[in-house]
């Protein structure tokens, strides 16, 4: 049993010399009454929830758990927190007020069972950035409050070790653990849920979690954590169990007092065997008692049942009594704190200048990425830089010449569209979770993304020009260069926030691999250099006009032939094919030899506009900002579906 007033005497709360001391502010009692949540499935509504009747005051360590199915995930981070896709019915009372989705996310925080953070960053600077983001305070104090979590949650010595995650080295698997509690603890949330904390930990480090998060219970925090097999010590730990099964409660009572209710119940736990195995393996056979239709009505049948609800009463007075103590001094029924707020804690502006600071940092940081894009865009410059190497400015080599234009835009555009999107499904879990913690609006988040996006497509673009242009040979005109390379710079971005909307649009980088090509393709194929624009059939020329690759090399075409002179044929040429390839130069002329052939000769031939680099410029430039909001619309929609 609990009461307010025998918290400390039952080690319930109290000071702890590394966590501080119990306040008002963090104290929330939550109860269910009657409650039942079911999903919709196929057009039917299943019933996971049944008929929940439990109370979670502060300062006990609550384990939620029960067989696979048996609806603990459910409990824990779907109906408790009003998040999850179903149908609540019944009574969910925040310090004896209707719980609301509002009230939940403000005073309540979920630690996922995967460790969200980010590889790149070390503990500390994933806990400054989450403080500047998501605290309404000075720099100092929000820098305080990171400090205070890496000593709460004894992370003084990994404190500058990067988190690392797959092919990359860092934090042990506790460490991280101990980040992702720190992360939900920023902003002093009266309620933790944790799913699964010591999943995937071997025995001691799972203990070692474990009592940090008791310590974190024992300031008066409500602190549940769903747990499946825990050993024996980790089980020790806790203070109390609800236990479920097929959605029903099936014990609800002291740790201690497990065994205890087993014997009762005529399934006594052997010697040397761990309780909580015990009992599992004994919901997994019939029920002891015959005339008990389930373990639900074993449970009620049983004395402990009366100890349930005689606690479940002690907890209501405590309640009450906290509750109107708060009202008497003016208070609501639910803690203040001055880390939480309803809404956001910073500005648009403030999010967007702390997410570029940090994304530019990650990007920075992931050196193997970067030199990865860089070496990759190098050596493939490098073969057709070889492969046409100061290719001569003669009319047998027009076609080359386009060719190359072609396959140096198709290149830039296909690696930056999934250097991208590959970008956007690693981050998409941490933005769930930061927009769901109410850290960023989505638009801050987006623009800071987009902003650093075009700054390092701009940088890769222009590298991959300056390798590729006087190699190949193009025109050496200084200004025709400068404009080679902003349309590459054009067509880069626009690729680039393809990719982004892309990644951002299908689940995983198998779907993205799978759609990309399909979109692509039809753009390239209507490029002009299979077949002329002039020569598309009409019911296809409207992908041509929605084709940027159309576009640009029309721009490119006319900024490389315009005003230029072409060498004649060379007598090779002339042996090999019998004639000058384009024959331009010569048809309307009564000389025998070969002539110098005007560059505009080409554009009419393509029957393209002269002043057209500009307006294509436009449209392009056009086309990327319709992909931008585009992509906007979709990471709305994406994690809205989330909350």
């Amino acid at each position: 049993m609990i009461a307010a007033e025998d918290l400390e005497q039952q080690g319930f709360a109290g000071e702890d010399p590394a966590i501080g001391k119990e306040s008002d502010a963090m104290r929330s009692w939550i109860r269910c009454e009657n409650l039942n949540y079911s999903v919709k499935a196929k057009k039917k509504q299943i019933h996971i929830l049944k008929d929940i009747d439990c109370v979670f005051p502060p300062g006990r360590l609550v384990a939620l758990m029960g067989p696979s199915g048996a609806g603990k995930t459910t409990l824990g981070s779907n109906a408790l927190t009003l998040r999850g896709p179903g149908k609540a019915e019944g009574a969910i009372l925040f310090n004896g007020k209707p719980s609301s989705k509002a009230i939940m996310k403000r005073y309540s925080k979920l630690v996922p069972q995967e460790d969200i953070l980010q590889p790149v960053l070390t503990a500390r600077e994933t806990l400054r950035y989450a403080a500047e983001l998501a605290l309404d305070a000075s720099k100092e104090e929000r820098h305080a409050r990171a400090e205070e979590l890496i000593s709460m949650l004894s992370l003084e010595e990994c404190a500058d070790v990067i988190v690392g995650g797959t092919g990359l080295k860092g934090l042990s698997g506790g460490q991280r653990k101990r980040v992702s509690i720190a992360l939900e603890m920023i902003q002093d949330p009266s309620v933790l849920i944790l799913d699964e904390p010591t999943s995937g930990l071997d025995s001691k480090v799972a203990e070692d979690v474990v009592d940090i998060i008791k310590r974190l219970a024992r300031t008066g925090r409500t602190v549940i954590c769903t747990i499946h097999q825990p050993s024996f010590q980790v089980f020790a730990k806790f203070d109390w169990l609800l236990l479920l099964n097929k959605g029903k409660v099936a014990y609800n009572g002291a740790v201690d007092r497990v065994s205890e209710y087993l014997d009762e119940v005529g399934a006594p736990v052997p010697a040397y065997v761990n309780p909580a195995d015990h009992f599992m393996l004994v919901l997994s056979q019939p029920v002891p008692n015959p005339s008990c239709e389930d373990f639900a009505e074993l449970f009620k049948a049983s004395s402990f049942y009366k100890d349930a609800i005689a606690d479940a009463e002690a907890c209501k007075a405590a309640e009450d009594a906290f509750v109107a103590e708060r009202e008497a001094s003016g208070k609501v029924g639910v803690p203040e704190s001055r880390r939480q707020s309803a809404g956001f804690a910073t500005s648009a502006w403030w999010q967007f200048r702390v997410l570029l600071h940090r994304t530019l940092m990650i990007t920075l940081k992931d050196r193997a990425q970067f030199r990865v894009r860089i070496v990759q865009l190098a050596f493939v410059g490098l073969i057709i830089a070889t492969i046409f190497w100061r290719m001569p400015n003669d009319q047998d080599r027009v076609q080359d010449r386009i060719s190359v234009l072609f396959l140096l835009m198709l290149f830039l555009g296909m690696s930056s569209i999934m250097s991208t999107a590959m970008v956007v499904t690693g981050e998409r879990p941490l933005v769930h979770r930061e927009v769901n913690n109410n850290f960023y609006t989505m638009s801050s988040y987006y623009f800071s993304r987009v902003t650093v996006l075009v700054s390092f497509q701009t940088l890769y673009a222009v590298c991959f020009c300056a390798v590729v242009y006087f190699m190949v040979g193009f025109n050496s005109d200084v200004a025709k260069f400068f404009k080679f390379m902003l349309m590459f710079v054009v067509i880069a971005l626009f690729t680039g926030c393809l990719g982004y909307t892309a990644g951002i649009s299908f689940p995983n980088i198998q779907a993205i691999s799978a759609v990309v090509p399909m979109m692509v393709m039809p753009l390239t194929l209507f490029a002009g250099l299979f077949i002329p624009v002039a020569n598309i059939p009409v019911y296809w020329i409207w992908l041509a006009y929605l084709s940027p690759f159309q576009y640009a090399l029309e721009a490119l075409i006319v900024n490389e032939f315009a005003g230029e002179y072409l060498n004649p044929c060379s007598a090779e040429a002339i042996a090999t094919s019998g004639e000058c390839p384009y024959g331009l130069c010569n048809s309307n002329s009564s000389s025998s030899e070969a002539l110098p052939c005007s560059g505009d000769l080409i554009i009419n031939r393509y029957e393209y506009n002269f002043d057209a680099y500009w307006r294509n410029f436009g449209i392009i430039a056009g086309m990327t900002v319709a992909i931008l909001l585009l992509g906007l619309r979709q990471i709305r929609k994406l994690v809205s579906t989330t909350k």
